[in-house]
């Protein structure tokens, strides 16, 4: 599942809940085909993939077909534009296709495999305030101090096992615990504050043709939705019509 944002480590955490043993293969679009390989040198089992687009590494099934031999089966849930247009090619090779593009990934698997427990129903409404821009959601403001748990390099295994346990949020769902708000959240958030004005001071705009870009080099810490953001509430739309953030020490471009 993916690695970088609330809806893919809710995802693991209510893969863990569900069923208990699970081994976590966790994957980013810097490192997408790595995670997918390293599931075959692991005992035989049920592979669960969520919060990851298709990709057209996937086409022909020269990187799944592996796994469903060695594999009992594989299922997908996804909510990305491209997991859709290639539903046809996930059916035919998965047991369970879950694609649908108005609902993250932990709501389908939750909705599909546990719409009894309330508390999975509670913390998925988390990642769907974070990934389609719920601003009014009253799970605005956790889904963000999320992002920031799983941004400052926090790790990712035991965040996904707390997760699962309920040791993460509030009763409510509306805010983090005492011990991940104030010990993990706050020195982030000092370590962010100095990443962005690395991230600020190297900001380029190359003008004189249409459109115009603004491009600048981001530490790693800002990775993957922060640097952007960054930079769309600094550069004004004036100044540049396209924004692109290079990470350092990873092989990504937004």
């Amino acid at each position: 599942g993916h690695d970088a944002d609330p809806d893919g480590l809710i995802f693991h955490g209510l893969a863990r809940r569900l069923h208990k043993l699970t081994t976590h293969f966790f994957a980013g679009y810097s490192n997408l085909i790595d995670p997918f390989v390293e599931v075959l040198k692991h005992p035989s089992g049920r592979v669960i993939v969520g919060d990851l687009s298709f990709q057209h590494q996937f086409e022909g099934g020269a990187l799944l077909h592996p796994i469903l031999n060695h594999h009992s089966g594989l299922d997908w849930y996804d909510h990305h534009n491209e997991s859709r247009d290639n539903r046809k090619i996930l059916e035919d090779l998965c047991g369970t296709v879950v694609v649908e593009t108005n609902a993250c990934a932990s709501m389908l698997f939750q909705e599909h495999n546990m719409p009894g427990d309330i508390y999975a129903a509670k913390i998925v409404q988390i990642a769907q305030a974070h990934d389609f821009l719920r601003t009014g959601s009253p799970y605005w403001g956790v889904a963000n101090d999320l992002q920031d748990v799983i941004s400052s390099g926090f790790d990712l295994t035991q965040l996904l096992d707390d997760i699962a346990h309920e040791r993460v949020f509030t009763s409510d769902a509306e805010s983090l615990v005492e011990g991940y708000a104030h010990q993990v959240v706050s020195q982030y958030k000092e370590q962010k504050a100095v990443a962005a004005e690395e991230l600020l001071s190297s900001i380029k705009i190359l003008n004189g043709k249409s459109p115009s870009i603004a491009y600048a080099l981001s530490p790693k810490l800002l990775y993957m939705k922060a640097g952007p953001n960054i930079m769309d509430g600094t550069v004004p739309n004036t100044d540049a019509d396209i924004l692109v953030t290079f990470f350092k020490d990873l092989n990504s471009v937004f």
